[in-house]
């Protein structure tokens, strides 16, 4: 019961995240490119990258229930894997295909890298 409390919470929250990030770019990025679902995607592949590592390298740091709060409910709340999917098929059908490719390559591979740079990070934290 703890753990779905966890997730819930940490849902919440990074579904908060999310929304405020949605008005920032809103209100500072224009055009047709999905501002706000590829900063939120990039960001979160770092943070899961990152807390992921933390439990990795630094096992003493982040006790198993930090790390459920942590990745299953804040970056599954903060991410958004099916708005993006959404805006790609919208891009498409509105006839912007060359913003939805570059889209779509860009939001796999920088989110890929953030993953990666994030968990750098964490590894060398204390080092």
């Amino acid at each position: 019961m703890m753990n779905i409390l966890l997730v819930f919470l940490g849902g919440g929250l990074g579904s908060v995240f999310r929304y405020l990030v949605k008005i920032f770019c809103e209100r500072n990025l224009s055009g047709v490119f999905p501002y706000a679902t590829f900063c939120v995607n990039v960001a979160g592949s770092f943070f899961i990258g990152f807390v992921c590592a933390l439990v990795f390298y630094k096992t003493s740091l982040i006790s198993p229930q930090l790390k459920l709060f942590l990745t299953v409910g804040v970056a599954g709340g903060f991410t958004t894997f099916s708005t993006y999917s959404f805006e790609v098929v919208e891009l498409f059908r509105n006839g912007h295909f060359a913003v939805g490719c570059v889209y779509s390559v860009l939001s796999v591979i920088i989110s890929l890298a953030a993953v990666i740079c994030g968990a750098l990070s964490a590894k060398y934290i204390g080092s």
